[in-house]
């Protein structure tokens, strides 16, 4: 996936706050991407093959987000993070738990990262 549909997915529009449910304090098997089903809460460890970081503004005022592509053997997603607690370098490995794979109409998806990569 080129940088400008990357771009064209950012330009989407993202799930409100209030559709996405709440994750579930119950332990879950850490998947592989292509097991995962749309509109869950998942623990995964990828590869992230590209990032960028950018700034967005809203009512909340200016804030960070890093964005980009995640993949594992069996499949590739882009994925966004407003909490970039870490820094996520290109080419590296990294556990997401509590991610939310969000599945829009067009049969693509997105991985929002709730908490910090472990």
């Amino acid at each position: 996936m080129g940088c400008s549909q990357l771009a064209i997915k950012e330009q989407r529009t993202r799930p409100s706050l209030d559709s996405i449910p709440k994750p579930s304090k119950a332990t879950r098997t850490c998947l592989s991407l292509i097991d995962l089903k749309p509109n869950t809460y998942i623990d995964t460890t990828v590869r992230v093959t590209r990032i960028k970081a950018k700034e967005k503004e809203d009512d909340l005022g200016k804030r960070p987000y890093v964005f980009g592509i995640a993949e594992d053997s069996t499949f590739r997603t882009p994925f966004m993070c407003y909490k970039p607690y870490r820094l996520f370098f290109q080419d590296s490995i990294f556990r997401f738990q509590n991610a939310y794979f969000h599945g829009f109409e067009e049969n693509s998806f997105l991985l929002i990262l709730t908490e910090k990569p472990a």
